[in-house]
């Protein structure tokens, strides 16, 4: 009888040791699993996609127009030296007399070395060339713009486009018109034209100005 009561205390012991080992084993394994969740968190973060690459932006169609000097200039000889702005405007556009001066500002912050404005006039009867001696704009003016416009989905002023150096549009103020528009008060679409001008050529330069930030930083 003794020999049968030490028999059975030893296998208890044996399965206390088993269930202990047990339990160790599964903590054990529920604890590596929860430390790795941060790892399999980073695991998904590094593995988001990246930005599009430059070689997805759309290629800026090709333009060849006169200045007023009637010198002729094709963009694709001269569009990787530097970004450039292409705005679409017009003598008689309030939007782009509020818009314009913004334009000149950038040119002066950034400098010519690091940006440049081309002012493509269309849809004009008046003269571009004394409306920019008028308020001493100095971008390079082009004039009869219109099929250019065109190749651009440009259909009323202002048009802005910004330009990279491999001549991809990196931005389309266009694509962003509404969302600005969107985020203003809702009395500024009651206003007349000139009146809303002001209050929105401030908006679009902003966003042209971080455009041109995350481009230049590349």
């Amino acid at each position: 009888m003794h020999r049968l009561f030490k028999y059975a205390v030893a296998v208890n012991s044996q399965r206390s040791t088993v269930n202990g080992n047990t339990a160790r084993a599964v903590f054990s394994l529920q604890s590596s699993a929860f430390s790795l969740v941060p790892i399999a968190v980073l695991a998904l973060v590094s593995c988001a996609p990246d930005m599009p690459a430059a070689d997805t932006l759309p290629l800026a169609p090709d333009w060849t127009l006169s200045q007023p000097d009637g010198t002729a200039l094709t963009f694709s000889d001269v569009a990787h030296e530097q970004p450039t702005i292409l705005v679409f405007w017009a003598t008689w556009c309030p939007y782009c007399k509020a818009f314009l001066p913004h334009l000149q500002s950038i040119l002066y912050e950034y400098g010519a070395e690091n940006v440049r404005v081309f002012a493509i006039n269309f849809r004009d009867d008046g003269d571009a060339v004394a409306y920019m001696e008028e308020y001493g704009y100095t971008f390079t003016v082009f004039l009869d713009g219109n099929d250019v416009a065109k190749s651009y989905g440009v259909w009323g002023t202002p048009g802005m486009i910004l330009v990279d150096a491999d001549q991809r549009i990196v931005f389309n103020l266009y694509d962003h018109m509404a969302e600005i528009k969107a985020a203003e008060d809702s009395a500024i679409g009651e206003m007349k034209h000139h009146r809303r001008a002001s209050h929105r050529a401030p908006r679009w330069a902003a966003r042209t100005r971080q455009e041109l930030d995350k481009l230049l930083k590349k």
